[in-house]
C-alpha cells in the first residue's frame, strides 16, 4: 500500500479492467500490466473506490508482436502524492514525445 492505494503489477487485461479492479479488489489501487490508462470510480459503503490502469514508458508496439501490431498501449506514468494517509494519483500522458506538467512542456522539438 502507498497511503491508502493498492501498487501492484496486475494481471487483468481486458476492455474495462479498472472496473473489474475497483469490483474485486473494493480498495483504490493502481495497475501497470495493462499498459494503457484508464480510472474507474465506484461506490463503497461510506464513499468511493478508484482503480487506475497505469501507461507504460516502453515502445508501444512489443518486439515479440510483430511491427504491424496495433497494442492500444498508451505512453505516460503514475504520479502519486500523499497527503494526511491519501493517496492523490494523476495519470501523465506522454504524446508525440510531449509531457506537459503545470504549465512545463518537456520533451518534443525545440
Amino acid at each position: 500500500m502507498i497511503g491508502d492505494t493498492l501498487v501492484s503489477h496486475g494481471n487483468a487485461y481486458n476492455k474495462y479492467y479498472a472496473n473489474k479492479n475497483a469490483e474485486e479488489l473494493k480498495t483504490n489501487c493502481i495497475q501497470g500490466h495493462a499498459h494503457r490508462s484508464q480510472l474507474m470510480t465506484t461506490k463503497k459503503h461510506g464513499g468511493t473506490v478508484k482503480s487506475y490502469g497505469s501507461p507504460c514508458l516502453c515502445l508501444l508496439t512489443p518486439h515479440y508482436k510483430g511491427k504491424h501490431y496495433e497494442s492500444g498501449w498508451d505512453s505516460g506514468f503514475i504520479k502519486y502524492e500523499i497527503v494526511n494517509g491519501k493517496t492523490f494519483v494523476s495519470i501523465m500522458e506522454i504524446k508525440d514525445g510531449i509531457l506537459v506538467y503545470n504549465g512545463e512542456i518537456y520533451g518534443g522539438k525545440t
